[in-house]
C-alpha cells in the first residue's frame, strides 16, 4: 500500500502500481457521499453521491464511475479537498 484515505463510512486504497480500491458502507457507487482521486498525470477524478453539486459535474446526479474534471472548465487543479456534502478545489486557468 502506498496511501490510505477514510471517509465516514468508506476507504479509499492507493496501492504501489496505482490501482485505487475503495470498500465500506455503498449506496451512490462511491462509498460514502462523494470520492476523490488524482492520478499520476495530475488529472482530477471525482464519484459518487450529488444531490448537493459536490462533483463537479455540474447538475445533481449521481456518479457511479470516476468522472474526469476537466481543465477546460476548472483550470489546472493545483489543489483539492472534499467533505460528505462538498467539494473544494484550488485551480488556475488553462493556457
Amino acid at each position: 500500500m502506498k496511501q490510505i484515505s477514510a471517509g465516514l463510512h468508506h476507504t479509499l486504497v492507493l496501492l504501489e502500481n496505482g490501482d485505487v480500491y475503495s470498500f465500506g458502507i455503498t449506496k451512490y457507487g462511491q462509498l460514502d457521499h462523494q470520492s476523490m482521486a488524482v492520478n499520476d498525470e495530475n488529472k482530477v477524478y471525482t464519484w459518487g453521491f450529488d444531490e448537493t453539486y459536490a462533483l463537479g459535474n455540474q447538475s445533481k446526479n449521481d456518479e457511479l464511475l470516476p468522472f474526469e474534471l476537466k481543465c477546460e472548465e476548472f483550470g489546472e487543479i493545483l489543489e483539492f479537498d472534499g467533505g460528505s456534502q462538498y467539494s473544494i478545489i484550488l485551480s488556475s486557468y488553462c493556457s
